[in-house]
């Protein structure tokens, strides 16, 4: 255990010290026997005593979480300015044309042609990848969310990590 200095008004620590005559202590608590780790612990004003809260901990589990998942995503991404919106063009245009193959769709025809591929081979091809990058999609949001609610239920700091930890290449095989 251990000295900390604590601003009386916020609650916020604000170091680890050793004698407080170092330090102004204007605004300040000194707190003795500060516990070695703070994890899901804040110090209370009110009650001046470290009281359980884990918001902090959920909040930083929460946002690797996010993270991850968009690491999990990423070989699925095409980071080219405007690439999703030419994606749901060429989707669209995929859909109608199986509506009506006669139609006009400057998308598929264009790439259909530099492929050396026909328009409807092209239209099935641009449908299954969007089917399977959709389940994609899906299944890791729906991971990702329940692994957010899984931490913020857990109630110790072990069960809040194992929670956070995603599988993401299973979910990822789970959903094609």
């Amino acid at each position: 255990m251990r000295n900390g200095i604590v601003d009386d008004a916020t609650g916020a620590l604000e170091r680890i010290a050793v004698d407080p005559a170092d330090f102004d202590m204007t605004g300040k608590v000194l707190i003795e026997d500060v516990p070695d780790d703070l994890t899901g612990l804040r110090w209370d004003t009110a009650t001046r005593a470290f009281v359980e809260d884990w918001t902090a901990f959920d909040k930083a589990l929460h946002a690797e979480i996010d993270r991850t998942a968009g690491e999990a995503r990423r070989p699925f991404i095409t980071v080219i300015p405007a690439q999703d919106v030419m994606y749901q063009r060429k989707a669209a245009q995929a859909r109608a044309y199986g509506d009506d193959p006669e139609g006009t769709y400057t998308a598929l025809t264009g790439e259909a042609s530099a492929r050396g591929m026909t328009v409807a081979d092209l239209a099935a091809e641009i449908l299954a990848t969007e089917a399977a990058w959709l389940a994609i999609l899906d299944a890791t949001e729906a991971a990702r969310l329940g692994a957010k609610a899984a931490v913020s239920a857990a109630t110790t700091q072990a069960a809040k990590e194992a929670a956070a930890v995603v599988d993401w290449p299973a979910v990822i095989a789970g959903a094609l």
